[in-house]
């Protein structure tokens, strides 16, 4: 009798145990796996070569608010940097720049972080119980 509850909770843990697995795997899958539609939001970042008046970054911000597919603005003329959210279904952030060339006549260069900033850019703090123990783990 003993025996085949042993054999009944291990199995029930054992099925339990595998379909948090497969759970585990969709979920890394699907989550690794981008997918560019409408509701897909990026956000980009462009320096300016020039430096640019409150005048300018009011102009530039209203520009930046009326092209089809840009969110939101944000624009700093003490740093020369311009950040906006966009819909990369509807427009390219490197055309956006290019059109922006074109129409305004301001020099930006598009800020792409290199792999190694990509790497490093991990939103969890490095002081955190969660990447400690992650990365006892998996170094």
């Amino acid at each position: 009798m003993k025996t085949r509850k042993l054999v009944k909770g291990l199995l029930i843990g054992t099925g339990i145990i595998a379909v948090l697995f497969f759970l585990l795997c969709w979920h890394i899958y699907t989550v690794m796996k981008p997918k560019v539609d409408a509701s897909t939001v990026a956000m980009a970042r462009f320096d300016f070569k020039d430096n640019i008046t409150s005048k300018d970054s009011a102009t530039i911000m209203h520009w930046f608010a009326a092209q089809q597919g840009v969110e939101h603005v944000l624009c700093n003329p003490e740093t020369k940097i311009i950040v906006f959210t966009f819909h990369p279904a509807s427009i390219n952030a490197t055309a956006l720049a290019d059109k922006m060339h074109n129409e305004l006549s301001y020099t930006v260069s598009r800020n792409i972080p290199s792999d190694k900033e990509l790497q490093t850019g991990c939103p969890v703090k490095k002081d955190s119980k969660i990447y400690t123990f992650a990365s006892k783990i998996f170094n």
